[in-house]
């Protein structure tokens, strides 16, 4: 099973004698929680130990453990409202506090599972220390018990020394709508060169124009983390001086499915982060997580081409939902269009139709396993009930949605600002859906 889930810690100096910075030793421990009827099973989160810098008002990183493997009939009822209760343990510096939490089904299905815990705040007194506060708050989370993949870490963000939470540093879904620049608006002049550079791949690119507008958003019934940060993709160009981009076969992409193989065929686009609105402002990176992406085209395999070996496939009759700050709408899921990794972003550009300078703000990696697989959808006009991967009866074709769905409503003249400039811009239909997944890369 799968959760993602906030841990905002807020370190409460109570008089000046201690308000400074000090290092305080956290861990949090969860017991298994158990529906009547069902197997026990580690509902919760595992965090530390680890050492947490409480300078005021500067934010630190800390992971959780998921947790994965989970067979839906073993351990879920399938009714709406179902809880249980898990206990949670806190240790601050030698000093623990327990708590309970109650766990809820708001969506059961087959294998898709939309859940919440309560929220929780615990204080925690270290004497000559003074008290730390912890709060621990989960959006409602989308679980996937039929999942076969293993535990795996997930950033989130400690902010000591303030009652405002930043934006958790896990990253959302987003639907990516094609956009063209608005009647009037100024147009993106080409330019480069750009230097991208990833785990990988290091390429000098021109970025050549604006293509889609990615708006974050709730799948299946889940919220999201980060509302204000959304993602512009620019379309952009390697430069011979770069190389030739080889080939990447094999390349892993677990989800509900399985194991999917791509080969990731050559460099494609460029996602910036960026805010939406009247008059916005750029991405502030103290209070956003999002990192820039570079992004692959993918081909998606049938076969291993190391050994021949059959892999998993996406089914025919693949659907999710997805809510963004355009609409709600369900989608059939065709097949990956592109593998997004995270990437440093640096470079003296200029514009390449005029020769001057076009300056841009350098970006590094801040999260290196938070990969975005996009998939290519369509507006559903049937709807098939679905397990974790597919129809939940095989070959079913749904029935009609009625009254059939809208066209999606254009939106005109949204404005975006982010670190490669301001643009105003209309939107059209939807084109993908980027999903987080820890993406397998074959290199040695």
């Amino acid at each position: 099973m799968r959760f993602r889930s906030v841990l905002i810690l807020v370190a409460l100096l109570c008089s000046p004698a201690i308000a400074r910075a000090m290092m305080f030793n956290v861990t949090l421990t969860s017991g298994d929680g158990q529906f009547p009827g069902k197997q026990a099973a580690p509902f919760g989160n595992t965090v530390g130990p680890v050492d947490i810098d409480l300078t005021p008002d500067t934010p630190g990183l800390l992971q959780i453990a998921q947790f994965s493997g989970f067979q839906p009939g073993q351990v879920f009822p399938y009714e709406p409202g179902a809880s249980t209760t898990i206990t949670q343990t806190l240790t601050v510096n030698g000093v623990s506090t327990t708590v309970n939490r109650t766990l809820t089904l708001l969506q059961p299905g087959a294998c898709d599972l939309v859940q919440a815990l309560s929220p929780v705040t615990v204080t925690v007194d270290l004497g000559v220390d003074g008290k730390v506060t912890l709060t621990l708050a989960t959006p409602a989370t989308l679980a996937f018990p039929c999942s076969a993949g293993q535990p795996s870490p997930n950033t989130i963000i400690i902010v000591p020394g303030t009652t405002t939470p930043i934006n958790a540093a896990v990253l959302d879904n987003f639907v990516f709508y094609k956009v063209k620049g608005s009647k009037g608006a100024p147009k993106l002049l080409p330019f480069g060169p750009v230097e991208l550079d990833n785990l990988f791949d290091f390429a000098a690119v021109d970025v050549t124009k604006i293509t889609a507008l990615g708006l974050p958003a709730g799948r299946n019934g889940a919220g999201v983390f980060d509302d204000d940060t959304h993602l512009l993709s620019y379309a952009i160009k390697r430069r011979k001086s770069s190389g030739k981009f080889f080939k990447l076969a094999d390349t892993v992409i677990p989800n509900e499915c399985g194991r999917l193989y791509v080969t990731l065929v050559k460099l494609e686009s460029l996602l910036v982060p960026v805010n939406s609105g009247a008059s916005p402002s750029v991405p502030d990176t103290g209070t956003s997580e999002v990192d820039h992406f570079v992004c692959y085209k993918a081909k998606m395999q049938k076969k291993r081409l190391f050994n021949g070996a059959k892999v998993d496939v996406l089914p025919k009759g693949f659907q999710l939902s997805a809510a963004d700050h355009f609409q709600t709408r369900r989608y059939d899921v065709k097949k990956v269009t592109r593998v997004c990794l995270p990437v440093d972003k640096s470079g003296t550009p200029i514009v390449l139709k005029t020769g001057n300078p076009k300056p841009i703000t350098p970006s590094s990696i801040r999260h290196f396993d938070s990969n975005l697989v996009c998939y290519q959808v369509k507006p559903a006009k049937s709807l098939i009930a679905q397990n974790a991967c597919g129809p939940l009866v095989p070959k079913d074709k749904g029935t009609k949605i009625v009254p059939a769905p809208a066209k999606q409503e254009k939106q005109l003249g949204v404005q975006t600002n982010g670190q490669l400039g301001a643009a105003t811009l209309d939107t059209a239909s939807e084109l993908e859906i980027c999903v987080p997944v820890a993406v397998e890369l074959p290199l040695a």
